[in-house]
């Protein structure tokens, strides 16, 4: 007995939620996040910037990639993407830097890393216009609307 194979609809709705999910849980926990490397305001707003910027630079290029190579590779390729980002983010929040590599600290790598992490993350962003792409590839024009309210929810 095999399981029902799951709609490209349903698929695209979840990469579009795990993608909002991402930005939005790691944005209000940031300023936490960053007291044990930094009390600088303009980092925070640097870090937070950072994936905003990434994503908007390169989500035109994710798109033309998509109808190049098709939706489905780039999406995973993103999705992937963004794991590596939040793992490496992770990783570096929860090392003990102070204990583990002080000159690293001194020198600022956690805060390097953390940078790198949310590029990553804002680079391989571009699941959310590849995933609405889909949206509108395989919905009919009567339920288009709908379908995009649906990337609203997510």
């Amino acid at each position: 007995m095999s399981l029902p194979r799951p709609s490209t609809f349903f698929c695209a709705f979840l990469t579009l939620l795990n993608d909002r999910l991402g930005e939005s849980i790691v944005f209000p926990l940031l300023p936490f996040l960053l007291a044990g490397f930094t009390s600088d305001g303009r980092v925070l707003g640097l870090l937070a910037g950072s994936y905003a910027v990434a994503q908007f630079a390169f989500t035109p290029l994710i798109g033309a990639l998509s109808d190049h190579y098709g939706r489905k590779p780039v999406i995973s390729v993103c999705v992937a993407g963004s794991v590596l980002g939040l793992a490496l983010f992770a990783l570096t929040i929860s090392l003990p830097w102070a204990n583990l590599w002080p000159a690293a600290q001194a020198a600022g790598l956690p805060l390097a890393l953390l940078f790198g992490a949310r590029l990553i993350d804002g680079v391989s962003g571009g699941t959310a216009a590849t995933a609405s792409a889909v949206l509108a590839d395989i919905s009919p024009p009567e339920k288009r609307a709908k379908a995009f309210g649906l990337i609203g929810v997510a």
